[in-house]
């Protein structure tokens, strides 16, 4: 009953909108909600800066929509989609690829520990402020946030400008916010990171063109996972989405050992391809 609410009022949200005096109506029940849902407090509120807070015990979150997932839920969802295979200990190194705004960071900061590394990289110039203030508030003193596109050169690129931030992409044609791009070995060409133990990528089908700009990085990487986006492409061959088959066999010839997960429960976990240096 309680998550049926909770659907129910992130999916009504975007009309909701239009009533400022609603809106602190909205975050009072889903602080109820998820209060009586996980027998934790969770505050909810939406801030002058157009931006939904998510304040739970341990951790605070920020997001331009509604986003509601608890520290243990996203604890979960890191160990199974992001670390499946692969071990992160205290000291680790992690690189963020389409970091969001930095649920799954604050997850990986929290693991490799104060003598690990983690390096968020994200464009979209909304969705990277709440990166930063996740990075802040929560006092990810091991991790840098890095505010450009991965490309296979240095460029600019046109980036969509959704309400969910987790759909924006530099590739479709949907393009309307003028992004800083770069390769990654670039990037982290000044970090000096003589190994890298976990990449995590998800950018929305730009992955073929990030992966061609990481020769280098890849070549000190333990283990990498590509969020592809196949199954959104229905069977529309030239929809430049469909990126799996290609990303398979480009970490192939550098080297790495793929995998993916068929009979994965959530459908879009089965279009990750993990791969591991040989």
């Amino acid at each position: 009953m309680v998550k049926k609410i909770l659907d129910e009022l992130t999916t009504r949200l975007p009309s909701m909108t239009k009533y400022p005096g609603v809106i602190p109506m909205v975050g009072l029940g889903v602080s109820f909600a998820k209060t009586l849902q996980t027998h934790r407090l969770h505050r909810f509120h939406y801030d002058r800066r157009g931006w939904w807070v998510n304040r739970q015990r341990d951790v605070t979150l920020f997001s331009p929509d509604l986003h509601t997932p608890t520290l243990d839920r996203l604890e979960d969802m890191v160990r199974d989609y992001w670390c499946h295979g692969t071990q992160l200990s205290p000291g680790s190194t992690v690189i963020d690829i389409g970091a969001g705004i930095g649920d799954e960071v604050v997850i990986f900061s929290r693991w490799v520990g104060p003598t690990g590394r983690v390096v968020a990289i994200e464009a979209h110039p909304v969705t990277v402020r709440c990166l930063k203030l996740a990075v802040a508030v929560n006092h990810l003193e091991n991790t840098v946030v890095i505010e450009e596109a991965a490309a296979d050169r240095e460029t600019t690129l046109l980036m969509s400008d959704v309400l969910h931030h987790e759909q924006n992409a530099v590739v479709g044609g949907q393009g309307t916010l003028a992004v800083k791009a770069r390769t990654v070995d670039d990037m982290l060409a000044p970090l000096d990171l003589p190994r890298i133990d976990l990449i995590k990528m998800n950018i929305e089908g730009a992955e073929l063109m990030a992966l061609s700009g990481m020769r280098r990085t890849l070549s000190r990487t333990r283990a990498i996972v590509v969020s592809c986006h196949d199954f959104l492409t229905s069977d529309d061959p030239d929809d430049p989405r469909r990126t799996k088959k290609d990303v398979i066999a480009m970490l192939g010839n550098a080297g790495f050992t793929t995998y993916t997960r068929p009979d994965a429960p959530m459908v879009f976990v089965r279009d990750y391809v993990y791969a591991h240096s040989a």
